[in-house]
């Protein structure tokens, strides 16, 4: 089962995480749509949104104490 861009953000949304990164896309990424894929994201997420590629790397931060 895959979530929908949609699904995943309003997840991470709740979860109330600052970073999404979106990968294993269903249907496949075309090149040309990121900005699609991001908006449907920022719908439902306020956060930093990345989209996923082989090699990429995010930083995250550890969460406050």
């Amino acid at each position: 089962y895959h979530s929908s861009v949609e699904q995943a953000a309003a997840t991470a949304a709740r979860a109330g995480v600052n970073t999404l990164v979106l990968t294993h896309y269903v249907p496949p990424l075309v090149p040309g749509q990121e900005s699609q894929w991001r908006d449907l994201a920022s719908q439902e997420f306020g956060g930093r949104i990345e989209l996923g590629d082989d090699l990429l790397t995010v930083s995250v931060g550890k969460p406050p104490r």
